[in-house]
């Protein structure tokens, strides 16, 4: 159903948009109650999207980002339309992650993530942006158009009929 949502949308977000969803369901299945099983939920949805390995890529840097936090994040519920920073510069790193660029991005998390971490989030997020760029998404590489493309989205999904995705 999320899938059929982005594919029949008029704005181009909903890869954006996923990413988002896809990190603030990951929290909320590490903190909520043990009944959202959100982990089956980011599957299906990168599933219905043909793209499945992406929530394993999720997965891993979010890992990365649970356990080597340097401070408690702020990451809001999936029915938030407003980005936290935190959010923020997670989503832009995964946009600008790249050989080249990965001690520019590692620099932008050292705020949230200790140095061994931020290197496992580069290494995942380069390997997404591949699968995504293999599959003709391409993510902004401006911060400003990638938040504001997944805010509209986000905003767009959250004033939306009912979906399995939304807690």
């Amino acid at each position: 159903m999320r899938a059929r949502l982005y594919k029949q949308s008029s704005y181009k977000t909903g890869i954006e948009v996923a990413l988002l969803w896809s990190v603030r369901a990951w929290v909320i299945d590490c903190t909520g109650p043990k009944f959202v099983a959100s982990g089956d939920r980011i599957l299906q949805l990168w599933s219905d999207l043909g793209l499945p390995i992406v929530a394993e890529y999720i997965d891993g840097m979010m890992w990365a980002l649970a356990y080597g936090r340097r401070r408690t994040l702020r990451i809001h519920c999936l029915s938030t339309p407003v980005i936290s920073a935190d959010e923020a510069a997670l989503l832009s790193a995964i946009a600008r992650a790249r050989a080249s660029k990965d001690n520019f991005v590692i620099s932008k998390l050292s705020a949230m993530v200790m140095p061994g971490a931020a290197a496992a989030i580069c290494n995942g997020a380069r390997r997404l942006r591949c699968v995504l760029a293999a599959a003709g998404h391409t993510l902004p590489q401006d911060e400003a158009t990638l938040l504001e493309r997944a805010a509209l989205g986000n905003v767009l999904q959250s004033a939306g009929a009912a979906s399995p995705y939304v807690h």
